[in-house]
């Protein structure tokens, strides 16, 4: 069964597009577009763990410094998700170039 976009998908049991396999697949596309997305979104969570692991330890200083890196990999997260956004061509700023380019051909 076609998805509209040409590319054909399982169908489960009900004859049904299998949206699992559909949204795993498309996971996968998002990570190799935008591989910083998913790596900062790790490392986040990554200090995150870190950051409990030391305010269970009683490592209070330890613990604060990780939390301020979270906060700064969360930060770098969004704006990459922002600059990734911006940069496709079906994007705000790519329908702007696409604009710019129409209007220099005429």
């Amino acid at each position: 069964m076609s998805s509209g976009t040409g590319k054909e998908f399982e169908l489960d049991e009900y004859g049904l597009p299998n949206t699992r396999t559909a949204q795993k697949e498309s996971f996968i596309k998002k990570c190799k577009d935008q591989p910083m997305v998913p790596l900062f979104a790790v490392g986040t969570v990554g200090v995150l763990v870190a950051g409990l692991w030391s305010f269970k330890s009683n490592n209070i200083a330890n613990s604060q410094r990780m939390m301020r890196m979270r906060v700064l990999l969360q930060g770098a997260t969004i704006t990459a998700m922002v600059l990734y956004l911006g940069v496709q061509k079906d994007g705000p700023i790519g329908e702007v170039i696409r604009a710019i380019e129409a209007r220099d051909k005429n």
